[in-house]
């Protein structure tokens, strides 16, 4: 099985990669837990919107890194998660 990260990434212009920040509302996992394809992890706000982020392949959380802190920014590509993934 092989290990993947989870980064928070979301459409934006190239430009303002660099600048665009994301808040964790609410984390919808936990670590141990199986997930699939697709599947909710959690819920973030950008400045431009608020959606669910989904599971990019079926396994199980590892790891999660970040606090749901609807105060807290983070920059575009923060590593949310680890997923083991399933064969």
């Amino acid at each position: 099985m092989s290990l993947i990260e989870v980064r928070v990434t979301f459409q934006t212009f190239e430009a303002e990669k660099a600048e665009a920040k994301f808040k964790v509302l609410k984390i919808l996992v936990s670590a141990g837990q199986h997930v699939r394809k697709d599947e909710a992890l959690f819920e973030i706000e950008t400045e431009k919107a608020t959606f669910d982020f989904e599971s990019p392949a079926d396994g199980a959380v590892k790891e999660i890194f970040l606090k749901e802190d609807p105060e807290q920014e983070h920059p575009h590509g923060t590593t949310f998660c680890t997923i083991e993934v399933s064969p």
